[in-house]
């Protein structure tokens, strides 16, 4: 509150402190021309009116002190909505490509099934175990049966459920390559590369049954597959 200068003297002041929260934030001064000219009644009223004063410089600091929050307020709810208009929107894209590629393996799944349920040779996927001498070089290898077309159960002449339930499916198989053609068949599939060889199977009606078989090897989470 300025101290308004006067022409008159001053023979009396009066002053009250405007405490808000038992601080000091201001004065409140009352001046008169002639000594001693406030009462005891007059302190008392000065007092209620500073009180007062006081209270009400609270309220505007608190209402500005309000108003600024409400626009801090007010700031974050505008980035956080456009935060999350953006995160929608890019959801919507992610889901809508999740939709398209999932209609695209669709069709592959449908084109796959169609060239395995019409394919004129056997097809199968299996599971190889490789086996190694003491000295680390792999010799022959385990084969598990994990997926074959109709073809492939019809070439072998036993059933699907007898080759699938088998832990190494060369059981059945005779090999018509040397002992050599079969080791590098066996390094080229421990090296991951295709090979190639030829085959019959143990029927168990007798038929004789030549095939030429071509391999490639792929691994997934640690394990080795050949598709052939």
């Amino acid at each position: 509150i300025p101290f308004l200068r006067s022409t008159s003297p001053i023979g009396s002041l009066l002053c009250q402190p405007l405490i808000v929260e038992d601080k000091v934030v201001g004065v409140v001064n009352l001046s008169h021309p002639h000594p001693r000219a406030f009462t005891a009644e007059d302190e008392r009223l000065m007092a209620v009116i500073a009180d007062q004063v006081a209270v009400t410089l609270n309220s505007i600091q608190i209402f500005d002190e309000m108003q600024q929050l409400n626009e801090a307020l007010r700031a974050e709810v505008d980035r956080a909505t456009g935060e999350l208009r953006r995160a929608n929107s890019e959801l919507k894209t992610e889901i809508a490509e999740r939709q398209r590629t999932e209609e695209a393996l669709r069709e592959s799944e449908e084109r796959f099934r169609v060239i395995l349920e019409n394919a004129h040779d056997g097809i199968n996927i299996s599971e190889r175990v490789l086996v190694s001498r003491p000295d680390g070089r792999v010799y022959t290898t385990k084969r598990r049966l994990v997926f074959c077309n109709d073809r492939f159960v019809e070439i072998s002449g036993r059933s699907r459920e007898e080759l699938m339930a088998s832990d190494n499916l060369n059981q059945f198989v005779v090999s018509h390559l040397s002992p050599e053609e079969r080791a590098a068949n066996v390094q080229r599939m421990g090296q991951d590369l295709p090979y190639r060889g030829v085959s019959s199977w143990k029927r168990p009606d007798g038929k004789e049954n030549y095939h030429e078989c071509v391999g490639v090897p792929l691994r997934i989470k640690g394990k080795l597959y050949t598709i052939g």
